[in-house]
Order: structure tokens, then C-alpha cells, then sequence
């Protein structure tokens, strides 16, 4: 015995919802007698895995390297630092050695085939003479890295100019600096005195001459 129980609809109702239907960023699409349901937008979704006796083995090629065609150039004590060019060979598969040396310290891939690559370096002095270690999965490899290098003399700019002597300005002007009040009143006293005293010699000056010739007058005057 089975009993439906559904809202009344009319015909056009039922031609309204006729699929395929786009709804909330889902597609709906009918196939035969199933309906079929296609995500349209991006959404988050969450995958359980349950493993059932997973195994899990780690592989390791332990194949030796070695380092060949390599050559140092460039400068010492220079922004652009040394170049070291190289290719580093594996007897099988591909590696990644670590390379130490007493200045520098560096990893670099190896393959089978040789892989070509380069390494910039620093370095104080024009001759470096250093013995290196490679370490490789398979083992070592210890080799020679010798070179001359040139040095690069680091110019200076006009800015850097400008600020030197705007350096010096400033140096000179700090030294003609006031340390504080009282030191700016007294040498404003100083100041207003010296005027005083300029202004008097040259008022009284005149006066001083014909006070002479009166004198040199009266004096005649009397002979």
C-alpha cells in the first residue's frame, strides 16, 4: 500500500521546472532516468582516505658525484662577488651535493647527464687557494678551487660627493654654534659695545679736532 502526498501544481508549474535547471552554482541535467548534478562554481571539499595496511618506503639513490669543468672568475671584496661555473655528474639517477669550502659554503644539483650551473662566491683576497668537500649521497669528492681574482674599485658618486662636503659645511657652521643663552647675551653685549664705542670715536672726533683749533686760537690770541 503506498501513499503519495504532494503539493498541488499545475501543469505549468511542472513546465517550469523542466531540467536541465542551473541552480546556486549547481547544473542540473537529466540522463536517462537518473538526474545528474555538476558543481559550476568553486567550491571547498573535504576527501576522507582511509588506508587499509599502507605501506610506505622511502627510496634513497646512493650514487656517487663528481665535480668536473668548474672554474672561478671574477672579483674579490666586490658587490658582484666571484662566479664559479661547474658541472656536477652522478653515476646514476639525479643528486643534490653540499659543497664546503673554507670561505664558502653552497648545495648544487647533479644529474647523470652532468648538469651546468654556477655559483656566486665572496671572497677577501685576490689569490684563494682552498681544498673543498663535496658531500654526495654516494660519498665524497674533495677537489682543488684555485684562481685569481681582480679587484673593483667602487667609485664614488656626485651625491655621495655632495653629502661629504655638505658634511664638512655642516661641521664647520656646528663649531661657530651658541651652547647656550647665556653665551649668545654675552656675545651680544660684546657686540652692542664694540658699536657703542664705534659710534662715540667717530661723533666725538670732530668735536675733539675743533676743540684743538679753538685752543691753538685762543692761544695765539693771548701771544
Amino acid at each position: 500500500y503506498t501513499h503519495c502526498s504532494c503539493r498541488r501544481q499545475t501543469e505549468e508549474d511542472l513546465f517550469e521546472n523542466l531540467l536541465p535547471s542551473n541552480l546556486q552554482g549547481t547544473f542540473l541535467q537529466g540522463q536517462q532516468k537518473t538526474v545528474v548534478a555538476s558543481l559550476t562554481d568553486d567550491v571547498p571539499i573535504q576527501l576522507v582516505v582511509s588506508a587499509v595496511d599502507l605501506k610506505i618506503a622511502t627510496l634513497t639513490e646512493k650514487t656517487p658525484c663528481q665535480l668536473s669543468d668548474f672554474e672561478l672568475s671574477g672579483c674579490y671584496d666586490c658587490v658582484t662577488g666571484a662566479r664559479l661555473t661547474y658541472n656536477c655528474t652522478t653515476k646514476f639517477g639525479n643528486a643534490q651535493a653540499a659543497v664546503r669550502c673554507p670561505s664558502n659554503s653552497f648545495l648544487i644539483p647533479c644529474s647523470e647527464s652532468g648538469t651546468v650551473g654556477e655559483e656566486t662566491l665572496v671572497f677577501k683576497s685576490t689569490y684563494v687557494q682552498e681544498s673543498c668537500v663535496m658531500q654526495c649521497p654516494g660519498g665524497r669528492f674533495t677537489f682543488d678551487l684555485s684562481a685569481r681574482l681582480h679587484y673593483v674599485e667602487t667609485r664614488t658618486s656626485p651625491n655621495k660627493e655632495n653629502q661629504s662636503i655638505g658634511t664638512k659645511l655642516n661641521t664647520t657652521i656646528s663649531l661657530l654654534d651658541f651652547s647656550d643663552m647665556f653665551t649668545v647675551i654675552k656675545y651680544l653685549l660684546a657686540l652692542i659695545v664694540i658699536v657703542i664705542v664705534v659710534f662715540a670715536i667717530s661723533y666725538l672726533a670732530p668735536l675733539m679736532t675743533l676743540l684743538r683749533l679753538f685752543r691753538t686760537t685762543k692761544t695765539l690770541k693771548v701771544v
